[in-house]
């Protein structure tokens, strides 16, 4: 576009470059400070089914018919869409460590979400949160995202979302430091503080580690544990 021209809402262009070059489009709004317009433009769908030939901008140089959404055609092609929210892995977390827009306090909540989802059989746990919150309880079964429980004190087993449960880690436990700078050592849990554990370093001896309870869940056995 010509540098004085200014886009104004409820007025019609037409777009200069990428896929939808050439094509008209509704002037939605306009931000002048960002110099950023919001334009309503009918998509250019891939109904052929069939993957693009090319790399980068020669793939972009493919234009496919202007139309509206067909759901029924995009089923025949590519199957249901089913949008649903994702559960990363450990891991996959490491990826966005260092990302600022995501808090610390954020970031150890998917941590703990993470590690629901590594649960098994046999492990203790806590509810952190539903009707059973704070109660105490060993993984029966799991099956899909959730998991039969058996609650301390209680005679019936309940069926709890993974991402409710918590492994209960004790003093006296021995664990492993699953990510962080520690990752990797193994001790003993000494002490807990609110979302921290002390963990004597079995390796260095003396050494003793402060953690984030989220990551030394990986719980390797229990030193003692008597039935209440």
């Amino acid at each position: 576009m010509p540098a004085p021209y200014s886009p104004k809402p409820d007025t019609w262009v037409h777009l200069s470059k990428g896929r939808y070059k050439g094509d008209l489009a509704y002037v939605w709004d306009f931000d002048e400070e960002q110099w950023l317009a919001t334009a309503l433009v009918v998509p250019r769908l891939d109904y052929s089914g069939k993957p693009q030939k090319g790399k980068g901008k020669q793939k972009q140089k493919t234009r496919h018919s202007q139309g509206l959404f067909n759901q029924r055609l995009i089923k025949q092609l590519y199957g249901d869409f089913l949008p649903e929210e994702a559960f990363p892995t450990v891991d996959e977390l490491s990826a966005f460590e260092l990302a600022s827009c995501i808090s610390a306090e954020r970031m150890h909540h998917f941590r703990e979400l993470a590690e629901a989802q590594r649960l098994k059989p046999g492990d203790y746990v806590v509810v952190a949160d539903g009707q059973s919150k704070g109660c105490l309880g060993t993984v029966h079964s799991i099956s899909g995202n959730e998991a039969v429980v058996d609650l301390e004190g209680e005679t019936a087993q309940e069926t709890v979302a993974l991402r409710q449960l918590r492994k209960n880690v004790v003093v006296g436990d021995h664990v492993q430091i699953v990510a962080g700078p520690e990752a990797g050592k193994y001790g003993w849990v000494v002490s807990i503080s609110g979302q921290s554990l002390e963990i004597y370093d079995q390796d260095g001896a003396k050494e003793v580690i402060w953690v984030a309870f989220a990551l030394t869940l990986m719980l390797t056995f229990r030193l003692l544990r008597l039935p209440r």
